[in-house]
């Protein structure tokens, strides 16, 4: 019996067969993101006792989870066993996440305070075992997928990981609505099975995929690593865009799911929360992904990276302009754009990262890129949270309408977004590379 571990290329026969693996285990992985956080999670927490300085710091830490990749790179380049320890790391991931939902459930009765405590550490430390196995897979999935259908197949794995978390949240959504208000918490734990045991069985099937050898970097340090990336001066302009879009969309979006569920009264209406702020955006991704991600292959990743923060950044006005009463019609139009902006930044970002590095330096490239857009997330949500918790009660009327806290710092994200859009006009197309290329 074949070795799950062992290192073997995938045969041109096997190709078509290992790309719809992993979009069929993709799908599931998103459907386990989809029932495990967003609005469910916001319900969960906000019915748990979170106020906003808790979503800020949990929104920190958990992007402060994204230096573990770091050791995730390092660890690939050391040992290249790129599938064990991903394998590993994510498992780890989802059961602490688990844990930390079960744990803080039986804790509620008796000590809310320590629940909270409970779920925002272990939520934390799942979130870094998660941090850890993402160079390692990325790694290991450029080196399968051809680099000529790159954007293309994530495009059509998108569009069907957006059908498959749609499927599965909605009756997830209509069992929540339809449970007694005093039976919500339980309504959302079974939920939460539900992903996990999905999540779980994904990682088991994706685990079947062959991987080929990896290329080890042993001859130099984690700092000598770092250091090679940070001097390509070619990248830097990747990095430099990164960091300045995630503090703006971090410092007006960390916390906009709360503004939904508990100012915009989501809360009240689960079903129709979820519609709007999880199924328009699945379906808009679906019917877009595949589309955009060919772009991403025939334009190049300039333009679509203009193209897609720029209707991105929009996103904060459809939320200043949402009431209670109008909260629907704007946020479809939001949700528009969540489903055709972000994914189409994606897929073109994804690119950019896997393909411009040499094979050898693919895991730490993408380590260095998302920790130093991480550690730009780790300062603005917290400050978004503090900020809110200080103007908490307050409102001014504004051209006769009620402004509060939520509705400035939706102004000022707005604005650093599309200022930080025009750094994206400096981002460079993938290069010919070869494993020997230096920066220069």
């Amino acid at each position: 019996m074949r070795d799950v571990y062992s290192h073997r290329p995938v045969e041109p026969e096997e190709l078509p067969s290992v790309m719809r693996k992993h979009i069929y285990t993709g799908a599931m992985g998103v459907a386990y993101s989809s029932l495990i956080a967003g609005i469910f999670f916001t319900d969960y927490g906000s019915r748990a006792g979170f106020s906003y300085w808790h979503w800020g710091i949990w929104r920190g830490l958990v992007t402060a989870a994204m230096l573990f990749q770091f050791l995730g790179a390092r660890m690939t380049g050391l040992f290249g066993q790129r599938k064990k320890l991903w394998f590993r790391t994510a498992l780890a991931g989802r059961l602490l996440r688990g844990a930390a939902i079960i744990l803080s459930f039986y804790m509620l009765p008796f000590s809310g305070a320590a629940a909270i405590t409970v779920l925002i550490c272990l939520t934390a430390v799942a979130s870094a075992c998660g941090s850890v196995s993402i160079p390692p897979w990325q790694s290991w999935l450029s080196e399968i997928i051809p680099r000529d259908i790159h954007g293309a197949f994530m495009g059509r794995r998108r569009k069907w990981t957006a059908l498959a978390a749609l499927a599965l949240a909605a009756p997830c959504a209509l069992l929540v609505k339809w449970m007694p208000e005093e039976m919500r918490m339980e309504a959302l734990l079974v939920v939460f099975a539900v992903g996990f045991a999905i999540g779980c069985i994904d990682l088991y099937i994706h685990r079947t995929i062959p991987e080929p050898e990896a290329t080890l970097t042993k001859t130099r340090s984690l700092i000598q690593q770092i250091a090679f990336v940070m001097r390509d001066r070619l990248f830097r302009p990747v990095i430099v865009f990164r960091a300045c879009w995630m503090f703006s969309m971090t410092l007006g979006g960390s916390l906009a799911m709360v503004y939904f569920v508990e100012d915009l009264g989501f809360t009240r209406k689960m079903f129709v929360g979820w519609l709007v702020l999880s199924a328009v955006p699945s379906l808009a991704t679906a019917v877009s992904s595949q589309w955009t991600g060919g772009l991403v292959d025939r334009l190049g990743v300039r333009k679509v990276l203009l193209l897609s923060h720029l209707a991105w950044s929009f996103l904060p006005f459809c939320w200043l302009l949402a009431t209670k009463e109008t909260a629907v019609y704007w946020l479809i139009a939001a949700a528009v754009i969540q489903g055709v902006g972000p994914t189409a930044a994606m897929l073109a970002m994804s690119k950019v990262t896997l393909r411009f590095p040499a094979r050898s330096e693919r895991a730490m490239y993408v380590a260095v890129l998302s920790c130093i857009t991480g550690l730009v997330g780790v300062i603005a949500a917290p400050i978004a949270g503090l900020y809110l918790e200080w103007l908490r009660g307050w409102s001014a009327t504004v051209l006769g309408r009620e402004v509060g806290g939520f509705h400035i710092l939706f102004c000022i994200s707005l604005v650093l977004r599309l200022a930080s859009t025009l750094l994206a006009a400096r981002v460079p197309e993938p290069r010919p590379y070869s494993d020997e290329f230096a920066p220069v």
